[in-house]
Order: C-alpha cells, then sequence, then structure tokens
C-alpha cells in the first residue's frame, strides 16, 4: 500500500469527521435557539440563529426559524421577505413550505394561504398535514362544502386523522344548528302535603347571524293531570354588538294557577376580557299582582371551563334573595356539556316557572346535554332541594333535541 494511498485515506477520513463534526455542532446551535424563541425569547433566538449562519451560511432551518419568529411576533412582512428569499432557493423545502402556509393563515390572508397550501401539497403530494392545513384554511374562508371535500381526501390518507375529526365535528356541529326539543320535567315532596309537580315542554330554536330565537309550549299540572295549564313562551339572545348581547324572555298563561299569567325577563350580559362577562337584569311574575326580581351574574369561560355566580333580589314586604353557583365542563363545539348547580334564598330558576310558594331554600342540581351523534342530543338532570316548608323536595328532567338546518 503506497503513501499516496494512505495519505489520501487519512485525508477523506479528517474531511468527513469535519463534516460530522460540523453538523453536531450547528444542530446544537439550532437546538438552543429554538428553545429560547419556544421560551419566548425570540430576539435572542434571531441573534442566535444569525450567528450560526455567519459561521454556517445557507443554513436553511435556522432561516426558516428566523421567519417563524417573525410571525409568532406578528411581524408578518418581516417573515415573508426571509421566507420569500429562501424559496427561491429552495421551493420544495417541507418546513419552508409549512411555514409560508402558517405565516398568510395567522394573518388572516386565506386566499394566500390556500395558495402556499397547494404548494405544499403539490411538492408533497397527500401529505396529511398539507391537506389538514388547506381544509382548515377553507373552513376559516366560510366554505366548508369545500373543507369536507379536502378533509374526504384526508381521511383516505388517514382515517383516524385526530385533528381532521375534530374539524369535521366542528364543520357538522355547525351545520345543524337549529333544532326541536321535547323534554320532561318533574319535581315530589310529600310535606307539608303530597305533590308530584311535571311539566311537559316542546319547542323550536333557530340560530340566526344576530342571535338565537326560541318558541315553546309548556304544559303543567299536579300529576295525574286532570286538568293542566298551558304557557306560550318565546325567549331571545339578541346580540347587540361584538362583545355584549341581550336575553329576553315572555311567557303567557291563560289561566294563571300553576304557572303565572305573565312571566318576563329581560338582562344584558357585557364581556369585559380574559374570559370573563357580567350581566344585569329584571324578571317578573304575575299572579294576582306583580312580583319583580332583580339579578345580576358574574361569569369567567376558560378553554372548557365555566363557572358562574348569580344572585336574584326581591322586594316584597321584606328583602329577599337567592345566590347561585354553576360550573359546566364542555366537551364539544355545540352545548354538549356537564353542569352542577347549587343554589340557596328565597328566588332561584327553580321558582319563577311556577308558584311553589317559595320559602328558604337550598338546592343542589347535576345534569348534562349529551350529543347524540350530529342530529341527536339528550338531556338529563337530578335535583334535590331543602327548606323548613317543602323539607325534602326532588327534581328530575329528561329531553331529547333534533338538530337540523332550517334552511339549507
Amino acid at each position: 500500500m503506497s503513501p499516496k494511498f494512505i495519505l489520501g485515506i487519512a485525508m477523506s477520513w479528517c474531511v468527513v469527521m469535519s463534516a460530522k463534526a460540523q453538523k453536531f455542532d450547528s444542530d446544537s446551535l439550532l437546538v438552543k435557539a429554538r428553545d429560547a424563541a419556544f421560551a419566548d425569547r425570540r430576539e435572542e433566538a434571531r441573534a442566535m440563529c444569525r450567528k450560526l449562519l455567519s459561521k454556517y451560511p445557507g443554513y436553511v432551518d435556522a432561516e426558516v426559524l428566523i421567519a417563524r419568529t417573525y410571525a409568532w411576533d406578528h411581524r408578518y412582512d418581516s417573515a415573508r421577505i426571509v421566507t420569500g428569499q429562501l424559496y427561491k432557493r429552495h421551493p420544495a423545502y417541507y418546513d419552508l413550505l409549512d411555514l409560508m402556509t402558517d405565516i398568510e393563515t395567522w394573518d388572516e390572508k386565506y386566499l394566500s394561504a390556500l395558495i402556499q397550501a397547494e404548494k405544499g401539497l403539490i411538492a408533497f403530494p397527500n401529505d396529511e398535514n398539507f391537506l389538514y392545513k388547506k381544509a382548515w384554511i377553507q373552513y376559516l374562508s366560510s366554505n366548508e362544502d369545500a373543507s369536507l371535500a379536502t378533509l374526504k381526501e384526508l381521511f383516505a390518507v388517514n382515517p383516524d386523522h385526530r385533528q381532521g375529526r375534530e374539524l369535521y365535528r366542528l364543520i357538522m356541529n355547525r351545520r345543524y344548528k337549529d333544532f326541536v326539543f321535547a323534554k320532561n320535567y318533574f319535581e315530589f315532596f310529600k310535606e307539608p302535603y303530597l305533590s308530584r309537580r311535571m311539566v311537559i315542554s316542546t319547542g323550536l330554536s333557530k340560530q340566526a347571524k344576530r342571535g338565537t330565537y326560541i318558541a315553546e309550549v309548556n304544559m303543567g299540572d299536579e300529576l295525574p293531570m286532570r286538568d293542566p295549564s298551558f304557557q306560550w313562551e318565546a325567549e331571545a339572545y339578541q346580540k347587540l354588538f361584538r362583545s355584549n348581547y341581550v336575553y329576553l324572555d315572555y311567557a303567557w298563561s291563560e289561566q294563571g294557577e300553576f304557572f303565572p299569567k305573565h312571566r318576563g325577563m329581560g338582562e344584558f350580559f357585557q364581556s369585559v376580557g380574559g374570559g370573563i362577562e357580567i350581566s344585569l337584569g329584571a324578571r317578573f311574575l304575575y299572579w294576582a299582582s306583580f312580583v319583580w326580581i332583580y339579578t345580576g351574574s358574574v361569569s369567567w369561560m376558560k378553554n372548557k371551563d365555566f363557572l358562574a355566580f348569580r344572585s336574584f333580589i326581591s322586594h316584597q314586604s321584606d328583602w329577599m334573595a337567592s345566590y347561585s353557583l354553576t360550573y359546566r365542563r364542555y366537551f364539544s363545539p355545540r352545548e354538549d356539556y356537564m353542569y352542577a348547580v347549587i343554589s340557596y334564598g328565597t328566588y332561584s330558576d327553580d321558582f319563577i316557572q311556577f308558584n311553589p310558594n317559595p320559602g328558604k331554600t337550598g338546592t343542589l342540581t347535576i345534569g348534562t346535554i349529551k350529543s347524540l351523534g350530529f342530529r341527536w342530543a339528550a338531556l338529563a338532570s337530578l335535583g334535590y332541594a331543602y327548606d323548613k316548608s317543602y323539607h325534602h323536595r326532588f327534581t328530575a328532567e329528561a329531553g331529547l333535541r333534533y338538530y337540523f338546518n332550517m334552511f339549507h
């Protein structure tokens, strides 16, 4: 073996080891830059990437990270300058095409975002990530039919794509947003006398651009319902501006015995940021005379958790009040949740439907509304109350909803 051959092998080994050392060094520096970016030290991350590029020019991942941190800081034009220059040199680089799609989506430039997603699919046909992002952009563009068509392509590649399935459920829930319902409310106590009250309700809920409108009829009586009373009711959740709305309700009963002859509610709700909403309103009941009840609430919503405190105050011969605390845990974009309500006082939501001769009462109610596919939902609740007059009072409610789109 000649000395020249041995020298050549040695030089080649040195070149390979040097390249590996450079690759390890550059990758470790990039990991540190990414850690800084994820820790919200984005200016520091960009400085580390620039230092990397001065040492290793043309390091694409470092340039992509610079552009991504600009996008995270909402500096979309700066991000586009970096990605535009990179795209000329690397038109089929996966992370670059992915970032270009994200930039346009985050900046709400949905037509441009769709173009970038198509570029990704041209370079990487049937890629799950680009198919999902294309469907998401179409949904954000209010093109649900196109989004469903793209999701069909995605499910042909991966039927169990988690984000795709979540988007599909979201679209279908939005598509079937109106519903008819039937429910049965039952109340039982045996002191100071035996009572078995029942209210059967049926109605229609219509969701429109500016709010939700509900019409229903309630039938109630002591069992076995020999002479039931009827109550006709209309409700509206009316949007005013972006951060507020009003709730309006009116119900009428001809008999004015089991149900009040007239019942009305009006309440103003205002979002104050941070998931917090406050409200103030009034309700009235009319049997032989008017009973006015004033109410207000503070609620907080974060992710899938909802918590609300509410108070009712009324003045007849004396001041009377009740207080309630409600917790809900949501499970889907549509009304699909479990809840618990604790209340104490004279007037509560249990007592404004019909005349129970209310006294100081403590109540606990637990319940759920559960979706049964896209078309059906079931609701159920159980309640217990105690007061000095009625001692132990038990309640139960069960019902069904059928969802559809009234004008689709």
